[in-house]
């Protein structure tokens, strides 16, 4: 591994969700973020990582049938493999 075997993990988005509830529908802009780390095995035929992070996603504009959306956190740990 040119770079060590721990590798941080940043990430930044937006989308747009669709929403139904019992008022009607609607859409919200989203915001999203993440962090983590991924530590990398030493394979040599596999390129294997076990990782952690957490994900954030924030409601942004919104029309009025959706109002009143909260954020979320999401909190995960995964294994890639890789051939």
């Amino acid at each position: 591994h040119k770079h060590g075997p721990v590798h941080p993990i940043f990430g930044v988005g937006f989308g747009l969700a669709h929403i139904q509830n019992a008022a009607g529908g609607g859409n919200a802009g989203i915001g999203i973020a993440r962090l983590g780390v991924e530590y990398s095995l030493g394979l040599e035929d596999a390129d294997v990582r076990l990782g952690a992070g957490i994900t954030g996603v924030l409601a942004g504009p919104e029309d009025k049938e959706v109002e009143n959306l909260r954020g979320y956190a999401l909190v995960g740990a995964q294994i890639a493999i890789g051939f």
